[in-house]
C-alpha cells in the first residue's frame, strides 16, 4: 500500500500497488555553468540549459546552431528524450542538407570612417562575434558568429554599429514613404 495525500485537494491517497519506482530528484550536472558559458547559451534557475523558446523551438539554444536534447534541459523521461533527440537531429539534418549554410542577414557591421576604437562593442558582444583590428585599429565583425542581437549598436557612442539590411537611415525612409502614402490618400 502506497499512502500519500493529494495537496490540491487536501485528501489523504491510499493505493494498491504491485510495484512502487520512486525516482530521485535530479539536479544539473557539474561543469553545466561552464559549459554554457564556453557554448554562449542560456540556463535557468535550476542551472538546467534553457531553450529558446519552449513552445516554439524547443531544442534550440539561444546560439543558433547549438542544440539541446534529453535531461540537459529539465529532467525527462525516456519517451520524452528520445522526442528532442529525434528533434535535434532533424534540425541537424535540415541545417546541413543545403551545399552552403544560410546564414540569417541581419548581422552587425562596422562604419569604418565612423569607428573611434574604443572597444565598447567587443566588451559588450555576448557571442564574441566582435574583435578589435589592430592594424585599422577599429573594431571589426566576424559575421559568421554574429547573431543580430544589436548589443553592440545600442552600446556603439559614435554610431559606428548598425545591423545590415536594418540601418536606421532604411528605417526613416520607410517612415517617410508611409507619412507620404498616408498623405496622398
Amino acid at each position: 500500500m502506497v499512502w500519500g495525500s493529494d495537496t490540491l485537494t487536501g485528501k489523504r491517497v491510499e493505493i494498491a500497488a504491485d510495484l512502487v519506482v520512486l525516482a530521485m530528484a535530479m539536479e544539473p550536472k557539474n561543469g553545466v555553468r561552464e559549459l554554457a558559458k564556453k557554448m554562449n547559451v542560456t540556463i535557468d534557475g535550476d542551472g538546467f540549459l534553457s531553450e529558446t523558446h519552449i513552445k516554439l523551438y524547443p531544442v534550440e539554444s539561444s546560439t543558433k546552431g547549438v542544440y539541446r536534447a534529453g535531461c540537459g534541459q529539465s529532467p525527462k523521461d525516456i519517451t520524452d528524450t528520445v522526442s528532442q533527440a529525434l528533434a535535434t537531429a532533424g534540425k541537424i539534418q535540415t541545417m546541413f542538407s543545403n551545399e552552403t549554410l544560410l546564414a540569417d542577414p541581419l548581422v552587425a557591421e562596422v562604419k569604418e570612417d565612423v569607428c573611434s576604437g574604443c572597444g565598447i562593442c567587443v566588451d559588450i558582444c555576448p557571442y564574441g562575434a566582435r574583435v578589435m583590428d589592430d592594424f585599422k585599429r577599429i573594431s571589426a565583425v566576424n559575421q559568421a558568429v554574429c547573431q543580430g542581437c544589436g548589443a553592440c549598436i545600442a552600446a556603439c557612442p559614435n554610431k559606428a554599429c548598425e545591423l545590415i539590411n536594418s540601418t536606421s537611415m532604411q528605417f526613416i525612409r520607410m517612415i517617410d514613404d508611409f507619412a507620404h502614402k498616408a498623405q496622398v490618400v
